[in-house]
């Protein structure tokens, strides 16, 4: 039975449960820990090492020279097997479930902690390092609660979909959409002065005007309000929202279907 673990895995290590003595480790292991591990003690060590942890993991992700392993503990009779995979199998089914936990599920947008997240470590990173400079849109659909009042909440969910859909297709994969309420959203243009943001919004509101948005035979007419600001050297995460939200609302209370900027 051991065989079929020892040809399985990209690096393993074998102890007997009750002496505590190690029977086998195969070559990847000893090239992965670059040190003779010779005992149950020397392997905590080495993971408490490795990995920055108070006691060994039983399934854990780790990068070693640049590669990530899947490290996991077996007992299989009186053996302890430790094994580390480098199968990138593993390395995308995590990689799916934080996409999950960051992504909205109805519009496929960053979900609002996320965007946050985002918002704050490119603020932090402009303010300090002067680096990638970036334009911030707030927009929200026009009168969407009568949206759903008139066709229905599934008619809504439709309008915030295709929206979003219609919208991503003319943004950069650098740039970051996250939905922030219920048909509220904020977009990051990196690398975007003023001139650049006041272009890409009017293509936006443009592309909306112009779309059929059609649900159960009926089309249904969509508008967005967009408020738009720039990055100024004494700002912080909330005074940027703040006037971000401030021109969104000139935005709206000037007659929507248009864009503010503050």
């Amino acid at each position: 039975m051991l065989e079929t673990f020892i040809d399985h895995f990209d690096a393993i290590i074998i102890f007997d449960k009750d002496s505590g003595k190690m029977i086998y480790q195969n070559q990847e292991f000893s090239d992965l820990t670059d040190d003779s591990i010779a005992n149950l003690d020397d392997l905590n060590k080495f993971f408490k090492q490795l990995l920055n942890a108070n006691s060994t993991p039983i399934f854990e992700v780790i990068t070693v020279k640049k590669k990530q392993y899947l490290a996991k503990r077996k007992l299989i009779d009186k053996y302890i097997l430790y094994h580390f995979e480098d199968n990138n199998y593993y390395t995308n089914v995590l990689k799916q479930i934080e996409q999950q936990s960051s992504i909205d599920d109805l519009t496929l947008c960053y979900n609002k902690k996320e965007t946050e997240l985002i918002f704050k470590r490119m603020l932090s990173s402009y303010l300090r390092y002067s680096e990638t400079y970036f334009t911030v849109l707030m927009l929200d659909l026009d009168h969407f609660k009568k949206v759903n009042d008139t066709y229905g909440h599934l008619a809504g969910d439709y309008i915030l979909k295709e929206t979003t859909k219609i919208i991503k297709k003319h943004l950069r994969e650098s740039d970051i959409f996250g939905r922030v309420g219920g048909e509220e959203f904020i977009i990051l243009l990196t690398h975007t002065k003023t001139s650049g943001a006041l272009k890409i919004s009017n293509k936006i509101l443009d592309i909306i005007r112009n779309h059929q948005f059609e649900y159960n035979g009926k089309l249904i007419p969509i508008r967005v309000s967009i408020g738009m600001t720039s990055i100024l050297k004494n700002d912080s995460y909330h005074s940027i929202v703040d006037r971000v939200d401030k021109a969104l609302y000139k935005a709206k209370s000037n007659g929507r279907d248009r864009i503010e900027y503050l």
